[in-house]
Order: C-alpha cells, then structure tokens, then sequence
C-alpha cells in the first residue's frame, strides 16, 4: 500500500513522537537492539527531513527509503551503538543515488541524531566492506568529544565544595574540589540531588539532572 505524502511540518512532528517513543522505551528497560522499528522510522524521517524529501512510496519500496526535494533516492541506514554496522544489498544498489548513515546515541546526555555520512553512492561505497550479497559499513561511527573548554559557561553553582557547570551548548559539567572534572557527570548530579533531597519521579537525563539541581540551588 502507497504511502500518503507528509508536510515537513507532519515529518518533524512525526520525527519528535518516535524520539519520544524510543527515550520512553529506553527508560522501560527496553535493548535499544530490539527498537529496529522505531530505529529505522527515525532514520527514515529525519533524512526526509534533512533533504526536504519524502518517504518512498512503497511500504517496502526496494533499495531506496526517501526521495529528496533533488528526486534523489536515498538508502537511510540508521544504527546504534549495538548495531554499529548497517548493509547496502548488492542486488538493489542500482536503485540507489545517496547514502546516508546515522547514529542514535542513547547516553547520558539522552537520544540524539548523528550524521555519520551523507554522500553520492559511489563515494559513499569508498567506507563499506564488500562481502558475497552485501557492502558493510566500515567507516567510524562515533566523532571525537568536543571540548568544552571552548565554550562559553551560561550558568554555575556550588555545593559542598563542588562546582556545577552549564555550557552553552547544554552541556553539563562537576568540578570536584581538588579541581578534577568528574568523568561520570550523571552519578556526581546523582549523589548532589540526594544530598539536596530532590527525588524526581522519573529518570532524568544528565541534562535534566543538572536543571534540577540548578533551579534548588538558585532557590535555596
């Protein structure tokens, strides 16, 4: 069954909901490895999104998943940190005009899209491994962290000797008290919410945690 054609504004919309729904799974307990169908459908969309495009036609249209604003059809492969290695089909390589590749990063920080590559098809094959029926993605899948040293502190505070950082990138950071950044910012947000005696009903994300303490600490 063809599928109806959406407004980006119905896409972005559509895009939020399955982000949504995948945090919300996430923080069930749910493996992000057996969210394949919410995976897939947010490559799809924020691809279409990116390109101003639509989603093929087809439920199971062969080779291709969206077609651009350009008429480009475009193979999305969307991975995860368990599923870091996604496959083009030699037999359906002749439907395809653009790769692109995304990484959904479930971490501290919460859901995010990474772009991994986008690129014309013979390019793209330059960072696949060729095997029997396939081409393997071979390219890196995680860029390096950024330094936040360059960005610019928006917000700070401090509590029992520790400083509390946010960036403008919404990045947070603690500063322990001999001056050592804490390598795990969730469990030192963790241990200051506990000692302040904040108890958040849900599973906050590092983000979130930081913007609790935040606001007790501005209001104490």
């Amino acid at each position: 069954m063809a599928k109806e054609t959406l407004s980006q504004v119905q896409i972005i919309q559509s895009l939020g909901k399955r982000l949504s729904d995948f945090e919300e799974e996430l923080s069930w307990g749910a493996p992000a490895a057996e969210l394949r169908h919410l995976t897939g459908r947010i490559g799809e969309l924020y691809a279409a999104m990116i390109t101003r495009g639509q989603m093929a036609i087809e439920a199971n249209q062969r080779g291709y998943d969206v077609i651009s604003a350009e008429n480009e059809r475009i193979s999305v492969k969307t991975c995860t940190t368990h599923r870091p290695n996604p496959q083009l089909k030699k037999s359906t390589l002749n439907q395809v005009d653009r790769v692109i590749v995304l990484k959904i990063h479930h971490g501290e920080e919460g859901v995010s899209i990474e772009e991994i590559l986008d690129e014309p098809i013979d390019i793209a094959l330059k960072q696949f491994r060729e095997n029997t029926t396939a081409f393997v993605y071979s390219g890196a899948t995680q860029k390096s962290a950024l330094d936040l040293s360059r960005l610019r502190i928006v917000e700070e505070a401090e509590f029992k000797g520790k400083i509390l950082r946010r960036y403008e990138n919404g990045s947070f950071q603690v500063i322990k008290k001999n001056g050592i950044v804490a390598s795990v910012t969730k469990d030192e947000l963790r241990k200051m919410a506990k000692s302040l005696g904040i108890t958040p009903n849900d599973n906050p994300t590092t983000r979130q945690w930081g913007r609790l303490i935040l606001e007790h600490l501005k209001g104490c």
